[in-house]
């Protein structure tokens, strides 16, 4: 594995990148909101050996020092337009990109391919975020500031602490944490590696609570437009991984994504941080993917 930081002018600053391992299909993947790339390193490592693979930190998250406004975020397009710029500057592998996106980053997969200036090989949603479609107009209209108020999951980040004393407190009380309970032994450690920078005598989340949570009410993007353009970008290979509780995709959903030609497995025991709880499980249903 190495990493480096890749400048995107046209994009406002530089992206933070790691790549992995050698070998075709070459993979991108993207990750949720509120998490980096190198918190899918268990994903990543059963695959590395036979895989060149990409790992991006999104624009206010991870590493990256692309300039990150909570207060113009109003949908998901910049974190697609700043995959695609970093893609359209890598060697583009001859069959193409197979994208694998979790929750923000499937959506984000989709969109990538959609804008059709990357080659995409295929496309693997982890726990897709498929909001309802109300959600989606009042996040195009002068009322979307209210998602905010209202939305619990957006509320919740926004509270989140930000500084701390140092990492080992931070891993002390995240450890202690509901959400992190179900986590599979090393990942919150390398969550954190990318998920914490210095802040003077102190340490600070490197995705910021306030853009965290403009991100999860940013809804003003479509779903179902993005998958139409992905699905004929990557030729009708699209498949997703489902969590068998609390996932992002409803039954609803995943009828209608079906009726796309969308694949669909459940993960038994995962619930929407599945890669996170299941890593190797999911490698491994990643894998199988890449072989069909």
């Amino acid at each position: 594995m190495n990493s480096q930081m890749v400048s995107l002018p046209e994009r406002g600053g530089d992206m933070h990148v790691r790549r992995w391992g050698e070998g075709q299909p070459a993979i991108v993947l993207l990750h949720a909101n509120g998490l980096n790339g190198l918190s899918y390193r268990r994903v990543i490592e059963p695959l590395a050996p036979s895989h060149t693979i990409l790992t991006l930190d999104h624009r206010g998250h991870g590493r990256t020092s692309l300039p990150a406004d909570p207060e113009n975020l109003r949908d998901w397009h910049i974190y697609a337009g700043d995959a695609g710029a970093l893609l359209a500057g890598q060697p583009a592998p001859e069959a193409g990109w197979t994208l694998v996106g979790h929750s923000m980053g499937a959506v984000i997969s989709l969109m990538v391919a959609a804008a059709g200036k990357v080659p995409v090989r295929r496309i693997v949603m982890i726990e897709p975020v498929v909001v309802p479609v109300a959600a989606h107009w009042l996040a195009r209209s002068p009322m979307r500031g209210f998602i905010r108020e209202i939305l619990p999951v957006a509320k919740k980040a926004a509270a989140r602490r930000a500084i701390f004393p140092d990492a080992q407190s931070v891993r002390e009380s995240y450890g202690r944490k509901p959400f992190f309970a179900g986590w599979a032994k090393g990942v919150l450690d390398d969550y954190l590696a990318d998920g914490l920078l210095p802040d003077e005598d102190s340490v600070r989340l490197s995705c910021d609570p306030a853009w965290e949570a403009a991100t999860f009410a940013a809804q003003g993007h479509s779903f179902w437009d993005a998958l139409d353009g992905a699905m004929t970008a990557a030729g009708g290979d699209v498949s997703a991984i489902y969590a068998e509780t609390g996932s992002t995709a409803s039954g609803t959903s995943r009828i209608r994504l079906a009726g796309q030609g969308v694949d669909g497995t459940v993960l038994p025991g995962s619930s929407h941080l599945a890669p996170q709880e299941f890593p190797g499980e999911c490698a491994s249903l990643i894998a199988s993917r890449l072989t069909e």
